[in-house]
């Protein structure tokens, strides 16, 4: 008699948690992934949200009411940059409206500070390097040529009839340029198709590089910053 009596509690007490279960609220909030770019107007096309609870793309586990809402909980947004820079962002979803800030054209310099390994840093006495910039689309067409040179021990930017002398104040705009020139990946989402040619004329050392992505403003943001060119 004893052990009926367990027994029947025992069901009773599991009856009431499940009913307790089925009752349970289920929370949901919406996620903005907002585009803020560090230095171009660069866009997304591609990036994966995670469920932390469950792991498999959230497109499989967005058990959604209406709208693109999601359940409270802890998710990974994943997506690689324009320099093809892997990004991972970890966030809770915890209230009815969340912003997440997406930056397509981030990119750690940090490898470049104390590594001399850009044509730019390594560039000798009466060497110099070309840079050709072609640019065609349905609409213009647009061709540019600068030059980088080594004089007694002095670097120099030509472009047209400018000749800006490199010192430390603007040496890093060419250094974060040839940089992200090299890292630069090769998305085809646009009409306009921009050439780089980078060469070292004295060495051969290159840089060869077809963008069609409309992602990144290189030389033209360059340019800006000398203050060669408007916004």
């Amino acid at each position: 008699m004893k052990y009926l009596l367990i027994i029947t509690c025992c069901i009773l007490f599991s009856c009431s948690t499940d009913e307790k279960n089925k009752t349970k609220k289920l929370n949901y909030g919406f996620v903005n992934f907002k585009i803020k770019s560090r230095k171009y107007q660069s866009n997304l096309y591609n990036y994966s949200l995670y469920s932390k609870n469950i792991k498999i793309p959230i497109d499989i586990v967005r058990n959604k009411p209406k709208g693109d809402s999601l359940l409270y909980g802890k998710y990974q947004l994943r997506y690689n940059t324009i320099f093809n820079e892997a990004i991972n962002i970890d966030f809770e979803l915890n209230q009815r409206n969340k912003t997440i800030n997406i930056i397509p054209d981030s990119l750690d310099f940090s490898y470049i500070e104390n590594n001399k390994f850009l044509m730019i840093d390594n560039l000798k006495n009466n060497e110099k390097i070309d840079l050709i910039f072609y640019s065609y689309g349905c609409s213009n067409t647009k061709t540019n040529h600068a030059i980088i040179n080594k004089l007694n021990n002095k670097l120099y930017f030509t472009f047209k009839k400018n000749k800006i002398l490199i010192n430390h104040k603007n040496k890093n705009l060419f250094r974060e340029f040839e940089y992200e020139l090299n890292l630069l990946t090769n998305n085809s989402n646009c009409t306009r198709t921009t050439s780089y040619v980078y060469v070292n004329t004295e060495s051969s050392d290159f840089i060869i590089h077809k963008d069609k992505s409309c992602n990144w403003f290189g030389f033209e943001k360059l340019l800006v910053d000398l203050g060669l060119n408007k916004e």
